[in-house]
């Protein structure tokens, strides 16, 4: 997702969250304790961007 916008916002009550992290295994525990503490969408997949 390059930008978050009114679409992504549409419904009372949303919130969109872009995770950066330093390795997947980071992102990947920071996704699956907020999975543990609200109601998501789940664990998404992971993109990686070139350095």
């Amino acid at each position: 997702m390059d930008s978050i916008d009114e679409v992504h916002m549409s419904e009372p009550g949303l919130v969109v969250l872009d995770i950066t992290a330093r390795d997947e295994e980071t992102a990947a525990a920071v996704m699956s304790r907020l999975d543990e503490l609200w109601a998501t969408s789940g664990v998404g997949p992971v993109r990686r961007v070139a350095e």
